[in-house]
């Protein structure tokens, strides 16, 4: 097949041929890969310890706001947040250039931080727009950023996204643990400002990332219609997923609350039991996929079987789990974070290998839209009582994770053919 090159010419819509970066094998993950991860957890960090502060900061003696009017603050506050990551991609993608635009929105969510520390309304809602700006710049143009560092060595790029989905993971859980600690034991004030440190060296550490990932004379060689389907199934898997996620979450979160207490530790750690299954998870598989290559989709297909298992475990038992059923919970919790390790990173490495370079930030927002479709579904699922059903959350779950399992084994068996033809 005849090989074009890329113009500044293209529109975000030209899927033409995928890029084609000569790959050199004998590369692997360099100091700019664990700076952007680095980046990437500071910033997680920030946000999620401000995010869960935030509300009780709203109904605390200081701004002594009702708890529903907190509450419907607080919903407007992360819509705007996955609102703003699309706009963000845009202007990095097509303004600002991904790296200025992560900069930028580095330090609005810092400066939105240190704005929040002012006990007075004006400086509540300023603070929160600011930060509801800054992400959405920071975010999709970082992993753009970092997508980019894997151009010309693809063969790490899920092991890459699995790096810097573990720093997602730690920082997230340590933010809210930490600020959280300080807001209790100190202040609001100093854990706002403590967020606001984490956000500003988020914001900074990019600056010691040399810019060489160069999009220019890019070669392409792949039909259009092959590289929409496959960043259309990443995307459809990982909404599915994450839709899942949350239908089955009240059975699962019950039957971790039930292994907790067998194994004697605190009602408040059944929410961060899987985590700390995760990471360790994820590093074992960081390590082997960056030394053994195993297709994408196959991963894909990996982690929705892990999911219709682990969700199945769970229909089993849910509306009588008991402390005998921690092993099987063990076991339902084990499959659905495989599942997730072979979801969510490997979806962002899908998306990067495929997409036009030059628009990747935009492309990979498409993954924040179809979670939000899927939440959507979710949503209106629950209106007719599936939450209130036993087992009705898990059992759905299960039998569409199994329909997407079917439908990735199709894809996979196709093409196998294809090229044996």
């Amino acid at each position: 097949m005849k090989e074009t090159t890329y113009s500044s010419s293209n529109t975000p819509l030209d899927y033409e041929r995928p890029p084609m970066v000569e790959e050199d094998t004998s590369k692997g993950h360099d100091l700019h890969t664990f700076i952007y991860s680095l980046s990437r957890m500071f910033e997680r960090a920030g946000y999620y310890g401000i995010r869960g502060m935030v509300v009780l900061y709203m109904i605390s003696s200081t701004m002594d706001m009702s708890e529903g009017d907190a509450i419907s603050v607080y919903g407007y506050f992360t819509m705007f947040v996955m609102l703003a990551k699309v706009l963000g991609a845009v202007l990095g993608d097509l303004l600002l250039g991904n790296r200025g635009a992560l900069i930028i929105g580095g330090v609005l969510q810092a400066l939105g931080a240190f704005v929040l520390v002012i006990p007075s309304w004006g400086a509540l809602y300023a603070g929160m727009v600011l930060i509801v700006i800054g992400g959405g710049l920071y975010s999709p143009n970082l992993l753009a950023s970092f997508g980019k560092l894997y151009l010309n060595k693809k063969h790490l790029l899920d092991a890459g996204f699995g790096i810097i989905y573990t720093a997602v993971n730690i920082g997230a859980f340590v933010g809210v643990v930490i600020l959280s600690l300080i807001s209790e034991k100190l202040s609001y004030p100093i854990g706002f400002a403590t967020g606001g440190v984490l956000l500003l060296a988020a914001a900074l550490l990019p600056l010691f990332v040399r810019n060489k990932s160069s999009i220019r004379n890019v070669q392409f060689n792949m039909p259009l219609s092959n590289r929409i389907l496959k960043i259309a199934l990443a995307c459809l898997v990982v909404g599915v997923f994450w839709g899942i996620y949350e239908l089955s979450y009240y059975d699962s979160f019950e039957g971790m609350q039930q292994l907790s207490a067998s194994l004697g530790l605190p009602d408040s750690l059944a929410s961060s039991f899987s985590t700390f299954l995760l990471l360790p998870l994820l590093i074992v598989a960081v390590v082997v996929w960056s030394v053994y290559r195993q297709g994408h989709f196959m991963k894909l297909f990996i982690g929705a079987v892990s999911g219709a298992l682990g969700l199945g475990l769970i229909y089993l038992i849910s509306g009588s789990i008991s402390s005998d059923d921690s092993f099987i919970v063990m076991l339902s919790v084990f499959f659905f974070t495989v599942a997730e390790i072979h979801i969510a990173p490997v979806a962002h490495s899908i998306l990067t290998r495929y997409a036009n370079p030059k628009y990747l930030a935009m492309v990979l927002s498409l993954l924040l839209v179809s979670s939000s479709i899927a939440y959507r579904v979710v949503s209106y699922l629950a209106g007719f009582s599936v939450y209130q059903r036993p087992s009705m959350g898990s059992y759905i779950g299960m039998i569409t994770m199994l329909v997407v399992s079917v439908g990735l084994l199709v894809y996979l068996l196709t093409m196998n053919r294809r090229q044996d033809i």
